[in-house]
């Protein structure tokens, strides 16, 4: 256990903190994030409930400000096809 989770532990000691596989919420690595914006992915691995916008990178940063509530039904990548899912 790492030091931080330690601390969260010892600081919080009622608050149960569940680690899960990366696959989870990170269905491809951080420096692959063209297959969020670039490309559209309509399968995800089975065991992935969400996806990590990586906020930080220059692209995601490009499509905060090309996907809106208006363009997320013409955009065509991962993240646009699997918000209208969720939203359906």
């Amino acid at each position: 256990m790492g030091h931080g989770l330690r601390h969260l532990k010892s600081r919080y000691p009622k608050i149960t903190i569940w680690n899960f596989k990366d696959v989870v919420i990170y269905p491809w690595p951080y420096n692959d994030i063209e297959h969020y914006f670039e490309f559209n992915h309509k399968e995800l691995p089975k065991d992935c409930v969400g996806l990590h916008w990586y906020g930080g990178s220059p692209l995601s940063q490009e499509s905060n400000n090309k996907i809106t509530p208006g363009s997320i039904h013409i955009l065509e990548n991962t993240v646009c096809y699997h918000g209208r899912q969720f939203c359906q």
